[in-house]
């Protein structure tokens, strides 16, 4: 791990709205999503949204680290399982800068063990928690992101496993280029503090809240959720 650079980054931004990122201009993104890309992002959002609730129903939500509590699943690359929840600091068994074609592998095993849901009523998700996205693509990998947020992200600065629920390439970020491939991934309410603590310390803007950053997804999004 590079201690140095950890040291360097670990202050908080006191500013996160005016913060500047390391190396990108500090933009908004814009996207075009199809009405079969954005339906298909809501069916997965609402089945991992039920997934996370099950979850945390089911576990009791403690202070101190948040390292296995939505990593229930942990899936197989190769037949070897993505995390090794032995080390020191929570890591891939796997070199993440090695296996980025293989989200769409592990997104898909996870996706098969979520069940299918009926469409429901969502008054208002942002009462439920929000949308992040994630550039798999970019880390820094200090370790400051892991230590802020109490072990929620791991050692590559990836969002716990059980979030994840839909990829997208070639998408604008909101970092001045097209990503080569975004993951976006469901927060719930409870944990969207430590999940901020990650984006306050980590330097190279990888992190983006959708109902900030993508606004035409966003309100494409909640004309497309079930309505009462």
């Amino acid at each position: 791990m590079k201690k140095w650079l950890r040291q360097l980054f670990m202050r908080e931004k006191k500013n996160p709205e005016i913060y500047t990122p390391l190396y990108f201009e500090k933009k908004l993104a814009v996207n075009m999503w199809t009405d079969q890309e954005v339906d298909d992002f809501r069916k997965a959002l609402l089945r991992t949204i039920n997934w996370v609730e099950t979850l945390t129903r089911e576990r009791e939500i403690t202070t101190g680290t948040y390292k296995t509590i939505l990593r229930r699943t942990n899936p197989l690359i190769a037949d070897v399982p993505l995390y090794n929840f032995d080390a020191e600091y929570l890591a891939w068994n796997h070199n993440p800068a090695d296996e980025r074609r293989f989200y769409g592998d592990l997104l898909q095993q996870m996706m098969q063990q979520r069940p299918e849901v009926r469409d429901q009523y969502l008054p208002d998700i942002g009462s439920m928690g929000r949308i992040l996205s994630f550039e798999t693509s970019i880390s820094a990998g200090d370790g400051a992101p892991l230590e802020a947020s109490q072990g929620f992200v791991d050692l590559n600065d990836t969002p716990p496993v059980d979030t994840w629920f839909y990829l997208k390439s070639n998408y604008d970020h909101g970092t001045s280029y097209a990503c080569e491939q975004v993951l976006f991934c469901w927060i719930p309410k409870a944990f969207e503090n430590v999940m901020q603590s990650a984006i306050n310390v980590e330097i190279l803007d990888s992190y983006r809240w959708v109902d900030e950053n993508d606004r035409l997804l966003y309100q494409q999004l909640q004309k497309h959720l079930p309505q009462s």
